[in-house]
């Protein structure tokens, strides 16, 4: 048995827990639906739910799902004790019980748990909803080991060394022995191509489409092809990046527009197991984005021969929903030999050599090699509060990266505001300030607020996706005065017509007044940055060590830029993050470990 806070019922307690009020409410609807709800139910549905908010699918059995869980629970108990968040006479009463909770863990998995709600696995206990999508995501993934999506072999070899060879003679760009293999494999069912930033994933997706479309010229066949990424920002950038290439290049498209998103049902698409996509091809980039719910969504709406192409890289954050897919797709590796899905590729091709080697140090936890590297690059200019500790240094380098932006202005009509707007969106991409935690996020945008022109022109960011408006969660524009009348400006949408030329259309341009899922985006949060690059990105750290600040994080914030990278804050908590793991509690790498291992016998 668990135990239990004396004199106040676990349903009262766990309402009292901070951050988590309206999951204390959502076990309590749950649980007063059954007949006899006991305490254990309860304590052990609410940690299911809670833990489900911070990415786990499972509550589990392994010894770092327990280490996990009982920090959990005694963080719970500091932040009431230090904050006196509870000013009554059950505040001690429940840090008690949260603390002796935390000492006798794990949870005990024999318990007669609803089996409607609750599912005992072989490595912790799950929900239902998530127990299912594992198994769905477990038996779509193991089908697509197997088999081919091309017949006729030879049509196929010879248009992969036509791609490769154009790629060198139009390109001047010669595909390393991996990258050929990934090329190659592209026929599969199911390819995975993992690597980090520079490694030339771009280039061996513009390869790939070229390759694909060879083979269908050679064959005289259509094969239709689709390009996808998490956030409309990602998309953007592939789109842009392949059209670099010199290829004919689709435009990619989020993966909630690919599906067809619902907005009025939750997880609810268009295309699905019943309707399939109708693609022959589909390439999606920045997996690790993807969440264990839309990967679900995604596979199950994949014709049976059609092949999948997912590209990213394992070491960077994982989805902001629950799970860790791409992370739990490497246990594909095993065992399957030559048979495995996966190509890693090498760094580094694109970012400078001295970005590539503090990114390698901080992969590797190195924090001493990352700090040598980084040198006069990491310096704690920040404030108590979390902010910026000289704000107007930092409205220096704004002016230095984005010298229109920084010009005053205000525009006589919207068409002299257009006429600008290219050049405008252009230095967005030049430098960044990312940050671990959204209330420094808040803090330096309120900073820039205080010090900018009143005419001054303003980098903003969507928050939801607008099907309406066509934005999507993530894309960056600026805001502007045009006359009396504020403006928000967003870079053009990119379209393929149906003879795969890429269409760039109009700039953006939407009364600011009509949009309600908008902020100011001097600052963004490191989630919020992924799928995106900029020349120059300034990180900047929390004043004390936090567990959202991890070694994953830092990796991600630091590989957001191309060209130069500075880190502001302290070397303490630079080395406590390096210290800090991300742990995703999941059971999907170890169900697909076991499946591997059977198809290899």
């Amino acid at each position: 048995m668990l135990p239990t806070p004396k004199g106040i019922s676990i349903a009262a307690a766990i309402r009292r827990i901070p951050g988590v009020p309206f999951i204390a409410d959502a076990t309590n609807r749950i649980c007063d639906r059954y007949a006899a709800p006991d305490d254990v139910l309860r304590t052990v549905l609410f940690l299911m739910l809670a833990r489900a908010q911070d990415g786990h699918l499972q509550l589990g059995s392994s010894p770092d799902a327990i280490q996990s869980v009982k920090g959990q629970l005694r963080e719970w108990s500091v932040q009431i004790k230090s904050a006196e968040l509870l000013n009554d006479e059950h505040t001690e009463t429940i840090c008690e019980w949260l603390d002796a909770l935390a000492n006798v863990w794990p949870a005990p998995m024999d318990h007669p748990f609803p089996s409607n709600l609750i599912v005992t696995t072989a490595t912790g206990l799950q929900l239902r909803r998530f127990n299912s999508i594992e198994a769905d995501l477990e038996a779509a993934i193991t089908e697509r080991l197997e088999g081919d999506a091309v017949t006729d072999k030879s049509a196929w070899d010879a248009a992969v060394a036509e791609a490769i060879l154009s790629m060198a003679t139009r390109n001047d760009i010669h595909l390393a022995v991996e990258q050929q293999a990934a090329v190659a494999a592209a026929s599969r069912k199911l390819l995975i191509i993992t690597g980090g930033p520079g490694t030339g994933k771009t280039t061996v997706i513009a390869s790939i489409l070229d390759a694909w479309k060879r083979f269908s010229s050679k064959c005289g066949t259509d094969v239709r092809i689709a390009l996808a990424a998490p956030t409309a920002r990602a998309a953007t950038r592939i789109t842009a990046a392949l059209s670099r290439q010199k290829v004919d290049a689709v435009a990619a498209m989020t993966v909630h527009r690919l599906l067809g998103s619902r907005p009025d049902q939750h997880n609810a698409y268009y295309y699905n197991q019943r309707n399939p996509l109708e693609v022959d091809v589909l390439i999606v980039d920045e997996v690790s984005m993807l969440d264990a719910s839309l990967m679900d969504a995604l596979l199950q709406a994949m014709p049976t021969d059609a092949c999948l192409i997912l590209v990213g890289d394992p070491n960077q954050l994982p989805s902001v929903e629950a799970g860790s897919v791409l992370q739990d797709l490497m246990a594909l590796q095993s065992d399957l030999g030559e048979r495995s899905p996966i190509i890693t590729l090498k760094r580094n091709q694109r970012a400078t050599s001295e970005l590539s080697a503090i990114a390698d140090a901080i992969l590797d936890g190195d924090s001493t090699t990352a700090q040598d590297l980084l040198g006069d690059q990491l310096r704690n200019d920040v404030a108590p509060h979390g902010g910026l500790r000289q704000p107007e240094k930092m409205l220096e380098r704004f002016a230095k990266f984005r010298p229109l932006m920084a010009a005053p202005m205000r525009f006589n009509s919207t068409y002299a505001l257009l006429e600008s707007a290219d050049a405008l969106l252009r230095e967005l991409s030049a430098w960044q300030i990312i940050c671990p935690l959204r209330r420094q996020v808040t803090v330096i945008n309120q900073q820039f607020d205080g010090m900018k022109h009143p005419d001054g022109i303003t980098p903003v960011i969507v928050t939801r996706n607008n099907y309406a408006l066509d934005l999507m969660n993530g894309e960056i524009g600026f805001s502007a005065w045009v006359g009396d009348e504020l403006y928000a400006a967003f870079e053009p949408l990119l379209t393929t017509t149906k003879d795969g030329t890429l269409v760039v259309g109009p700039t953006r341009l939407l009364p600011y007044a009509s949009l309600t899922d908008i902020e100011n985006a001097y600052a963004i949060t490191v989630h919020k940055s992924q799928g995106s690059e900029w020349g120059t990105v300034d990180v900047v750290l929390p004043t004390e060590p936090h567990r959202l600040c991890t070694r994953e994080l830092i990796y991600t914030a630091v590989t957001r830029a191309r060209k130069n990278v500075e880190v502001l804050g302290s070397k303490t908590v630079f080395t406590s993050a390096l210290g800090m793991r991300i742990f995703r509690d999941s059971n999907l790498g170890n169900r697909l470990t076991n499946a591997v291992r059977k198809l290899a016998k």
